[in-house]
């Protein structure tokens, strides 16, 4: 076997087994959702139904 095909088998085996010496981490995310009107044109009202931002809802 030439020393080629012997280093890549032996980078190809010590890859392998770095990857099963590598443990997985669990990450927990949490959310806080907080309802909140907006008003993306600053009309003070609905644009579409024509009414104040405080009547729509």
């Amino acid at each position: 076997m030439p020393p080629a095909q012997r280093g890549g088998r032996l980078c190809a085996l010590s890859f392998l087994w770095l990857c099963a010496l590598v443990e997985a981490k669990t990450r927990t995310y949490y959310l806080g959702i907080v309802e909140e009107n907006w008003d993306y044109a600053p009309s003070g009202k609905n644009l579409i139904t024509g009414q104040s931002l405080l009547e729509d809802k």
